[in-house]
């Protein structure tokens, strides 16, 4: 064994590490993580192993699946997958919801499925408009609900996340017939989507997994007369309305949120509490 090989193999014994060893073409040397690996996809050959964060990755295709990332735990629990498909793969909801947005004239990029542990699946179409170059990624759940659509970063990395005891608790118990769509940390805190009778949530907790606040997406007819009636009277009138969405949160009276835009592009945020008094604008 030359050199280079050896010092190869020496990192590649650490691999709890903070990088990555690639063995293509070769099982992993953890008998559990490869045992669950083969149950869960019989016949795969072509794959390629890699410690990510102490997590056990294999890249591989198989007919249908490209580009496919599966993880799992050094004990052999398989945490989430990760690959790519073709538009027509897609459920018809997820399809017929794209082709009636706003983004269905945008180029389709990419599209991805994420199968996770203890979450339905995740849809996420990554789209470009070729006009000014702007891309996003739609987040859909399986009945062709769009969750959340955010700017596409190349700083977005895949990474399992096994929820708290404590958050787990907070959503069983506030909503418990709720299916947990995603995940994503904001600077120090956590955002959980899920979908409660056919309505999108997001539940933003801190790094102490406290919650601080809930909110999701409303129509002008759904407001409080009281708000609704204190919109009118005020400048923004005549702004095309973006958004609204219906925020509470502990020791405060609940908010609407306007996201607003006139006719030369210009964008203000207006915040109307329940009581029918504005907050800020």
């Amino acid at each position: 064994m030359n050199s280079k090989n050896i010092l190869l193999a020496i990192a590649c014994s650490f691999v709890f590490g903070s990088f990555s060893c690639t063995d293509k073409d070769k099982k992993t040397d953890n008998k559990a993580v490869q045992t669950a690996f083969d149950s869960q996809y019989p016949g795969v050959k072509d794959t390629e192993w890699k410690i990510k964060n102490s997590y056990y990755v294999v890249e591989f295709d198989k007919p249908g699946v490209k580009d496919a990332e599966a993880w799992y735990d050094k004990d052999g629990k398989w945490l989430l997958t990760e690959y790519e498909v073709k538009f027509d793969k897609l459920p018809q909801a997820i399809q017929a919801s794209f082709n009636e947005s706003k983004y269905k004239a945008w180029k389709i990029d990419d599209i991805k499925i994420q199968e996770r542990l203890n979450m339905d699946n995740l849809y996420i179409v990554e789209v470009k408009n070729e006009a000014d170059k702007n891309e996003m990624s739609l987040f859909y759940a399986e009945t062709g609900l769009l969750i959340k659509e955010e700017p596409e970063l190349d700083s977005q990395k895949l990474q399992p996340y096994i929820l708290p005891e404590a958050i787990s608790a907070f959503v069983h118990n506030n909503y418990p017939n709720a299916r947990i769509i995603d995940t994503e940390k904001v600077y120090d805190n956590l955002e959980i989507d899920i979908i409660n009778d056919k309505q999108s949530i997001e539940i933003m907790f801190n790094k102490d997994n406290q919650w601080l606040y809930t909110q999701w997406d409303i129509t002008f007819n759904q407001l409080p007369d009281t708000v609704a009636t204190e919109f009118k009277k005020t400048d923004y009138a005549d702004y095309k309305i973006d958004e609204i969405k219906y925020k509470i949160q502990p020791n405060t009276i609940a908010q609407y949120l306007f996201e607003l835009e006139n006719d030369h592009g210009v964008e203000v945020n207006l915040t109307i509490n329940e009581e029918g008094t504005i907050v800020n604008k």
